[in-house]
């Protein structure tokens, strides 16, 4: 797949529910081990299942740039009410770090208006502590600059 037309699109053009903040975490309190240029930026957060946010978008692919430590979940993604993609946010290099990844929930969509309908699931990788998942960022390809 290109992502030529690749763009970050701010968590903050997120709908969300009260089940999600968009803050500068407490990395104090959270095991594994950080990236000093990631600790002090806001990030939209939530280890609660059930927590959901719609996000509408323009382009052909959708997905996050995330932090994905320790205790990161999973999330269950649908695109204009299709069905539903497990997406695992844990990475081999999670236990030990909030390792920075982007991971995506749908492409080779037809190009155009699009709602991603977000979930965190109470399902989680064997080896995660938890089933949080901390956004920096959304990414879509749409070609604009």
């Amino acid at each position: 797949m290109n992502y030529g037309g690749g763009r970050f699109l701010d968590p903050k053009e997120a709908k969300i529910t009260e089940d999600w903040q968009i803050h500068v975490p407490d990395w104090a309190k959270l095991p594994g081990g950080k990236r000093d240029r990631f600790t002090k930026m806001p990030i939209l957060e939530t280890a609660k299942p059930g927590a959901a946010l719609t996000l509408e978008f323009s382009g052909s692919a959708i997905g996050a740039y995330v932090l994905a430590g320790p205790d990161a979940g999973m999330a269950e993604a649908s695109i204009d009410a299709g069905p539903v993609a497990k997406v695992d946010l844990y990475h081999g290099f999670s236990a030990g770090l909030h390792y920075p990844r982007t991971v995506m929930f749908a492409d080779a969509l037809a190009a155009g208006k699009h709602t991603l309908a977000l979930k965190i699931s109470a399902d989680k990788n064997a080896q995660s502590k938890g089933t949080a998942m901390r956004a920096m960022w959304f990414v879509v390809n749409d070609g604009q600059k």
